[in-house]
């Protein structure tokens, strides 16, 4: 219970965090600023991901089955990471000339400076699961808060001298990786895992278990980031802007699938039995589902003042773009935890199938709306791309192992139980 709430409160915490980068960059960089920093990240991000290789989840998934030493793990992990990250980097340096093709000068010279991201982020996302696997969810929190405390500070820094401007954005994205790989390296060598010893054994397992597992990932980051490529291709600057802070204000909605898979993953990898492993996960779904729901209604309601107040009057145009894609909170928490409960299973045939969908529904979705509804267009191929996807994946799953769609959204008293316990923990706090 003391890993749900600290997990709990290290998303809420991230999630504000968030907000408030997005609102300062909304509000100084203006629509088209905010749109070029947006598509400035993505492309070196996505890269970064799409070469991965899945090995965040490989070490997550190899100490949370405790068959190899944290040692092991953690070595092999830097290594293979050590070998992919200069192909990415080259990879991203050949096709930046072609990606921000039209863009402003200044967009272009800091694509390049953006390289430095994918081995800060490829290192770190990596290490730092092993962290996850082996449950020691205090030093993990802790690490994934840094980076978004990080690069609010050195923000708030660079504005105490100089205007804003993309490079003061820019700039400190990378910093606060780099220093979220070093705290990571730290805490690593504190733990005792930090080895430069790897076993060609417990490499080949980290990386054969990352190519099974990557062809999922693949498809979830396509589907997850298709609507945003074509969306900076397809439309101007300032669009795109619209559209990242419609993104933004309906965030904090799917923070607890987000933060609730955290804990999910490992908890059903430990589950020797099918029945165990899908208890836990209808345990956990509907924990989630008392959250979305009612975030999800009140969003609805207070859309249009809320981005009026907090980003300002000249992004009102995405509002209706946001309220479209909160609908999309209950298919994304299914489609989280479903899709957690399969890699936890080591079971990845049923995840390909279903973003493989996710991403033929976009695709088809955006070529038929994009056109004529423009942003709508675009928010609506989104909640269609987690919704049909969470639904075969419950079919297929069913099909595969008896788990029942039914019964994950039949609550239970010891769900409620659950929140009366954080409640209490939040009341001890606030009398001590």
């Amino acid at each position: 219970m003391k890993d749900l709430v600290t997990t709990f409160m290290s998303g809420g915490m991230i999630q504000l965090i968030n907000i408030v980068t997005g609102i300062i960059a909304a509000r100084l960089l203006l629509p088209e600023g905010r749109g070029e920093l947006a598509i400035l990240l993505l492309w070196p991000m996505l890269i970064a991901d799409l070469g991965s290789f899945s090995l965040s989840a490989s070490s997550g998934f190899h100490m949370a089955r405790n068959q190899r030493t944290p040692q092991e793990i953690w070595s092999g992990t830097f290594l293979l990471v050590t070998i992919l990250f200069p192909v990415l980097i080259g990879i991203f340096i050949l096709f930046a000339p072609m990606i921000y093709d039209g863009q402003r000068s200044e967009v272009m010279q800091l694509a390049y400076l953006c390289s430095a991201l994918i081995p800060a982020y490829l290192y770190a996302l990596a290490l730092m699961a092993i962290f996850q696997g082996a449950q020691k969810f205090g030093p993990y929190n802790l690490l994934r808060s840094l980076v978004h405390f990080c690069y609010l500070g050195i923000i708030l820094l660079f504005l105490a001298f100089d205007p804003p401007s993309l490079t003061t954005f820019i700039t400190s994205y990378i910093a606060a990786h780099i220093v979220l790989l070093g705290v990571t390296l730290w805490l690593s060598w504190k733990q005792g895992w930090v080895s430069v010893k790897p076993g060609a054994e417990v490499v080949r397992s980290l990386f054969l278990y990352g190519l099974r597992t990557h062809a999922g990932v693949v498809l979830a980051v396509a589907n997850r980031r298709l609507d945003q490529l074509i969306i900076s291709v397809a439309l101007a600057a300032t669009d795109f802007g619209f559209y990242v802070v419609a993104m933004a204000v309906e965030a904090p909605l799917f923070f607890a699938a987000t933060t609730i898979q955290i804990l999910l993953f490992p908890k059903i990898a430990a589950q020797a039995s099918e029945e165990g492993r899908q208890q836990v996960l209808g345990r956990y779904f509907r924990a989630g589902l008392i959250i979305v729901i009612p975030a999800t209604i009140g969003f609805l309601i207070v859309a249009p003042w809320l981005i009026e107040i907090v980003f300002g009057a000249a992004y009102l145009p995405a509002v209706d773009a946001a309220r479209i894609l909160a609908l999309s909170g209950l298919g994304f928490t299914l489609k989280t935890m479903l899709t957690t409960y399969m890699r936890a299973s080591n079971r990845m045939k049923v995840v390909t199938l279903s973003e493989g969908a996710g991403i033929a529904v976009t695709v088809v979705a955006l070529a038929a709306l994009l056109p004529t509804l423009g942003l709508i267009g675009a928010a609506i191929a989104q909640v269609l791309a987690f919704t049909i996807p969470a639904l075969l994946m419950a079919f297929l799953i069913r099909r595969t192992t008896g788990l029942s769609l039914a019964g994950l959204f039949r609550f239970e008293k010891r769900d409620w139980q659950v929140f009366s316990e954080i409640t209490a923990r939040f009341r001890r706090s606030d009398q001590a």
